[in-house]
């Protein structure tokens, strides 16, 4: 299982950096251009528990076939903080998101982007590796750890559960973020809450609720948009 959408509430994926490299806390003046030496670099830096954790996080959403979960997506830029409410469906490549004032839809192949409020319709063809964290964060947290150093932030208890947080700081400029913080239930192997800072000020945080997975009810039919309830001149077709 593979993939998550990161325009939900109009947030696409975000480009800053801090780096840890350069003027920083661990004192390097640079660092060479080789993608092994960078690699090698990372995986010293980084926190072994924290990639242990991690990796069995990656493990346990491979084996899912399917999964439906409730989404609280809470965006906030300086004093400013809207939140929303919504639901992912995924199964294999194909996922569903659904809030409010939008649907979202991917076979795979087509992704339409749907707006209740004006009744329009975007169709854009499906762009491979373009994931995104809302259908499925641990394949995207995976994709950018590359770029990231891990560290073992705490262990807590939260609503009953262990919670441990893990910090992902950037390596050097190559890195989207200047952080991403994720929270993983120590017991069952799954993300609770991932949040990606933009900057100081701008933030997403995702929250998960009442994840199900490997559900029969989950079937192909539910990843297609029935073009036929738009009209004609409020479809644009990107494809």
């Amino acid at each position: 299982m593979k993939k998550l959408v990161l325009s939900l509430i109009g947030l696409s994926i975000l480009l800053s950096t801090t780096t840890i490299f350069g003027q920083d806390e661990l004192g390097f003046a640079s660092v060479p251009n080789s993608p092994q030496f960078r690699q090698q670099q990372i995986v010293k830096l980084s926190n072994p528990k924290a990639n242990q954790l991690l990796s069995s996080v990656y493990k346990k959403y491979d084996s899912f076939s399917s999964l439906q979960a409730g989404l609280l997506v809470t965006a906030q830029d300086g004093a400013s903080k809207t939140s929303k409410r919504g639901t992912v469906t995924v199964k294999g490549k194909k996922y569903k998101i659904e809030t409010p004032d939008q649907l979202i839809v991917s076979d795979g192949k087509t992704n339409w982007l749907y707006l209740k409020r004006s009744n329009s319709l975007q169709i854009t063809r499906h762009v491979p590796n373009d994931d995104s964290f809302f259908s499925y964060p641990a394949v995207l947290l995976k994709k950018y750890q590359k770029d990231y150093v891990t560290k073992l932030i705490m262990d807590k208890t939260v609503g009953g559960k262990q919670i441990t947080q893990i910090d992902l700081l950037p390596f050097d400029d190559q890195a989207h973020y200047k952080k991403i913080s994720v929270e993983v239930d120590k017991a069952s192997f799954e993300i609770t809450k991932l949040t990606i800072f933009e900057n100081d000020k701008t933030s997403f945080t995702i929250q998960v609720e009442n994840l199900e997975t490997n559900t029969s009810s989950i079937v192909d039919s539910m990843f297609t948009f029935d073009t036929s309830k738009v009209p004609d001149n409020k479809i644009i077709d990107l494809r």
